[in-house]
């Protein structure tokens, strides 16, 4: 789907020259249990799908098991290894891509959905130097109760130079605790009024949490790339 939507910005000459690199794993199920790890920013506790809901009586002791995949369950043991995936990013496939293109400008970008939303905010808040150019969608940045939603944790963000792109998105048709967090979250950002972050915040109408892809990819390339 990236490589479709770069291909014809690229063939219509929307767009700059772009190296895409993917990451991925032997086989689908693999990859399914691994982002739980590599995504997260923090050991599991809780999706932030009940927050403050009146769904859930306080006097009601209910245990809620969430599955990634249908299969894999989400636990504190196999969850929060962000920071691990980041040092992976910055020691190991960024020097191998530096190594193999060596005429490549030192501007980067990250492009992640949901976890991998998550994790962008995370990279965003943590190492704002590592990369330039963010496309987050539907990021489950509700994860442990909406910790990422905190203006503290963008004090990083606030000190670095690093001029920086973000194109923020998701399908307005996708659940309530997805569409809050990521609202709030925005507002944070908006009122920073960081001069180094050039920032676009686009709820797109009609989609779901799947068929936003396509178009927050089209339109975050276009916005981050066009000539």
């Amino acid at each position: 789907m990236l490589i479709g939507s770069y291909t014809i910005l690229d063939f219509c000459e929307y767009v700059e020259n772009v190296v895409l690199v993917g990451i991925s794993y032997n086989t689908e199920p693999e990859w399914s249990k691994q982002r739980n790890m590599d995504f997260t920013p923090s050991p599991f506790k809780n999706l932030g799908l009940f927050e403050n809901s009146s769904m859930l009586s306080s006097k009601l002791k209910t245990k809620i098991t969430v599955k990634t995949a249908g299969i894999y369950e989400l636990k504190e043991e196999n969850t929060g290894g962000a920071n691990l995936f980041l040092n992976f990013l910055e020691n190991d496939i960024i020097k191998f891509v530096e190594k193999k293109y060596p005429n490549l400008n030192k501007r980067r970008g990250l492009l992640g959905h949901s976890f991998g939303g998550l994790f962008g905010f995370y990279a965003l808040q943590n190492r704002p130097d590592l990369f330039q150019d963010l496309l987050l969608i539907s990021a489950a940045i509700s994860w442990n109760s909406s910790e990422l939603i905190n203006t503290e944790k963008f004090t990083k963000l606030k000190e670095s130079k690093n001029k920086i792109k973000l194109y923020h998105s998701y399908g307005e048709k996708e659940i309530r605790a997805t569409r809050t967090s990521n609202n709030n979250l925005s507002k944070i950002i908006t009122e920073l009024e960081l001069r180094n972050l050039s920032y676009k915040f686009d709820p797109i109408e009609n989609t779901n949490h799947h068929s936003v892809l396509s178009r927050a990819i089209y339109d975050g390339l276009l916005y981050l790339y066009k000539k």
